[in-house]
């Protein structure tokens, strides 16, 4: 991703398969391998970095599946919020080293460039209008003040 002349390519093929978007927020939602961690924020940071539609399509996936859908088979796949995934992670790198908590705040930033980023921000991922914000809301207030001066 980071050399330019492959990086659409990258992106195409990460677009095609959809699910690497339900790994890569596994990885953020449950992992406690800090250095994973980065890596893999360092990779979603690069990617809504080169394409804005990727970032969109990331924000709307969980938002589009129904929250309330009963899990009758043991089989079926979680469904994953793309905003509390990157809280999670951030929270658990915040843990180990607060320096590397750079490469999450700009994705949250990078979401705040589009409105469905707002809106996922503002209402926690839930997908639900009016709810409050308290967790990102607390992830912000206590995470690094320096980085907001």
């Amino acid at each position: 991703l980071s050399q330019a002349e492959v990086a659409s390519v990258w992106v195409e093929r990460i677009q095609e398969h959809p699910a690497i978007y339900d790994s890569i927020c596994f990885i953020m939602s449950s992992s406690t391998n800090v250095d994973l961690l980065v890596k893999v924020g360092e990779v979603v940071d690069k990617l809504f970095d080169l394409d804005e539609k990727l970032m969109l399509e990331w924000v709307r996936n969980g938002a589009a599946q129904p929250l309330d859908q009963p899990q009758e088979e043991s089989e079926e796949q979680p469904v994953f919020r793309l905003v509390p995934c990157i809280l999670e992670a951030a929270k658990q790198v915040r843990s180990e080293n607060p320096e590397w908590l750079d490469v999450y705040m700009h994705i949250l930033q990078l979401l705040t460039t589009v409105d469905d980023g707002i809106q996922a921000i503002g209402d926690g991922g839930s997908g639900s209008k009016g709810r409050p914000v308290e967790q990102t809301e607390v992830f912000l207030c206590i995470s690094k003040p320096s980085s907001f001066l």
